[in-house]
């Protein structure tokens, strides 16, 4: 491997077996070859899972696909071990369930190379499985640097992890994810990261979430308390941060209502 360029790839794994194995075939596709995948098998109970991941990755005799196992801490934790293990200059992330278009690293490392001054990137993709849509987060977002990403990110969370890579330097700004939030690690990462720099937006579906009904994204009233707990202590300091703020904070509020409503009727 060319440490020059090197995109080192976090992808945790946890009893993943029934979708891994595309995920990984995603990653070799990939048209842009210098990376290293990091798989870190969070403490799989069923050690069916974990041979099977062992086994694939062996099969591959590719120096650049890396196993590791620790016990299970969760994927903030286990993203920072993945990140602790790597060597590259940019870090991107991936889960077990999603995939890559085969152009993903690619293309985001032509954006880095031609605007050495960006540390962030991300871009539209889509979802498969129980439906099929753009995940495009706003329409106000074009193609190119987000100004003022912070205030963005601070509306809502607009950068599907599966898509971001950004440089080490930016780490080394910001810290490791935060393990205290289970349901809403991105966005917590992401937002500590906006309020450093600008991101840059790639308008092309780059990558692909799979919907499923083991997807903890589902569970949207713990995530949303999660939000409401990030925005409380994220530092706002202009008028529109909190105003900004203050206007997801309500509406994530509201919906976290409507969900202990319903359970309790």
């Amino acid at each position: 491997m060319n440490k020059e360029g090197l995109v080192s790839i976090i992808l945790p794994y946890y009893n993943g077996k029934a979708f891994i194995a595309e995920a990984l075939e995603s990653i070799r596709s990939q048209t842009y070859k210098n990376f290293e995948l990091i798989l870190i098998d969070d403490g799989s109970p069923d050690p069916q899972h974990s041979a099977y991941v062992k086994e694939l990755i062996a099969g591959y005799r590719d120096e650049r696909f890396k196993y590791f196992f620790k016990e299970n801490r969760g994927l903030s934790v286990a993203r920072n071990f993945g990140y602790a293990q790597s060597q590259g200059d940019c870090i991107a992330f991936i889960d077990q369930d999603d995939l890559w278009r085969p152009e993903k690293l690619e293309a985001q490392m032509e954006v880095f190379k031609s605007h050495p001054e960006v540390e962030f990137i991300f871009s539209n993709g889509e979802t498969f499985g129980e439906s099929s849509v753009s995940f495009k987060r706003r329409r106000s977002i074009r193609e190119g640097v987000v100004k003022d990403s912070f205030s963005q990110m601070l509306r809502g969370n607009v950068v599907p992890a599966l898509t971001a890579i950004f440089r080490r330097s930016l780490v080394e700004k910001v810290g490791l994810s935060n393990p205290r939030y289970a349901m809403c690690p991105d966005y917590e990462y992401f937002l500590r990261m906006s309020e450093k720099t600008d991101f840059y937006f790639v308008d092309k579906p780059l990558a692909l979430c799979r919907i499923h009904p083991e997807n903890t994204s589902k569970q949207t009233t713990r995530a949303s308390a999660e939000v409401l707990c990030i925005l409380n202590d994220i530092k706002k300091t202009t008028i529109k941060q909190k105003f900004w703020a203050t206007w997801y904070f309500s509406k994530e509020l509201v919906f976290l209502l409507l969900g202990w409503l319903k359970r309790l009727f």
